[in-house]
């Protein structure tokens, strides 16, 4: 048993040498290629952390058996943090709504966006509702742009909900109501869908934020 604990932390040993090392070149790589020239400088955190890193990994291997054992655990939740950290990048969509926009239009000629009447809009104009029957993007929060398709008047509805002959709820209000930068199901009046309750979402966003 003791020397498989033995092996076992030799290749702990090294586990700071092999993440140090994949931090750099992640560093490098997202520091002189996918950023500009304003935000470089942020990266020099980055490297000095990963200097820090290097000289635990020195420090690393002096240590006795149980503070290795502690310590791994502390590295261990380090590494699984900064894991998801890394796949959160590469999965977030960081095109603009325009690009979107292009890249939808493609293939979908009825494409429009949610037009939000800003606090310096000099026609004093305030949207009530988008575009009807139309694929509408709306934002991104959460990594994804929120997509749905418009009912008839425009509104974030499944367009069905305006043949039923009575309703529940009618739901009026902002970007809450509205339901931004999430999918339908998961706005207010998706919630009370779910629920078995007839609602309909008359709520847009009105201020840009």
């Amino acid at each position: 048993m003791i020397r498989l604990k033995s092996k076992y932390f030799f290749l702990t040993d090294y586990i700071l040498y092999f993440f140090s090392t994949f931090y750099l070149i992640v560093t490098l790589v997202k520091s002189e290629f996918l950023t500009d020239e304003n935000t470089k400088a942020f990266y020099l955190y980055h490297l000095f952390f990963i200097f820090l890193l290097f000289i635990l990994s020195v420090y690393f291997q002096k240590l006795k058996l149980d503070q290795k054992k502690k310590l791994t655990i502390l590295i261990s939740i380090f590494l699984t943090t900064y894991f998801f950290e890394i796949t959160h990048n590469f999965i977030y969509d960081k095109r603009s709504k325009f690009e979107i926009y292009s890249d939808l239009k493609k293939n979908n000629e009825d494409i429009s966006m949610v037009h939000i009447a800003s606090e310096n809009n000099k026609f004093n104009i305030v949207p009530l509702s988008g575009k009807s029957h139309s694929l509408t993007i709306f934002c991104n929060e959460l990594g994804t742009y929120s997509i749905y398709k418009s009912d008839r008047y425009g509104f974030n509805n499944d367009d069905n909900i305006w043949d039923s002959e009575d309703l529940d709820f009618v739901l009026i209000g902002d970007s809450f109501t509205h339901g931004a930068c999430v999918t339908r199901d998961q706005n207010i009046a998706g919630k009370l869908i779910s629920l078995g309750y007839k609602t309909l979402n008359l709520g847009y966003s009105a201020i840009q934020c």
